[in-house]
């Protein structure tokens, strides 16, 4: 379950998630914003709440490896 920026009035808003992508074992969000932000994601994943923070790239993307836990 995808919760978003849980600090956020809209966390899930389609102008910071702009894809998702499913494979038969993972699953990647597509993340923009500013230069080198910091965006921290929660979801809940195997019954677990995770809080996932993701540094952008100095372009301003990202993205969230939800199986793995991890952020490029």
């Amino acid at each position: 379950m995808l919760l978003g920026e849980m600090h956020k009035w809209v966390p899930m808003s389609a102008k910071r998630f702009v894809g998702i992508t499913v494979t038969d074992s993972d699953a990647f969000l597509s993340v923009v914003g500013g230069p080198r932000e910091s965006v921290a994601f929660h979801y809940v994943y195997d019954g677990n709440y995770v809080t996932l923070d993701c540094r952008l790239s100095e372009t301003g993307t990202g993205t969230i490896d939800v199986i793995s836990q991890r952020c490029e």
